[in-house]
């Protein structure tokens, strides 16, 4: 997820100040439950887009450093009501250094 419309992300040009939100659910539907196995991860804030390309600013939550601080030692995403449009979630995530991340949506959804 971002925090920019479709528009702005598929229109070709360089963006600034994006907050970018991703997690993998391994699961075949989703459903309003708690999972709190997210092996796959990433937040940053800060990012941009120059040239078509992502660079991740700041960067929360990785997984791809299992030693560094910024990978989760636990996770928790609870899907509180996902519809074809609409989805609204709440995660928190400990990184390794004990700091908690955590967060909310209720907004649009669209699939990919």
């Amino acid at each position: 997820m971002f925090n920019k419309t479709s528009a702005e992300i598929t229109g070709n040009g360089d963006l600034i100040d994006i907050s970018y939100v991703f997690f993998d659910i391994n699961d075949i539907t989703i459903q309003n439950t708690t999972y709190n196995q997210i092996k796959d991860y990433d937040i940053s804030i800060n990012s941009t887009v120059v040239d078509s390309e992502f660079n991740p600013g700041t960067i929360l939550l990785a997984d791809n450093e299992p030693d560094s601080d910024v990978c989760a030692q636990s996770s928790f995403i609870t899907f509180i009501n996902f519809t074809e449009y609409n989805i609204n979630f709440t995660f928190t995530f400990t990184r390794n250094d004990g700091q908690v991340i955590s967060g909310s949506y209720n907004g649009y959804y669209l699939a990919p």
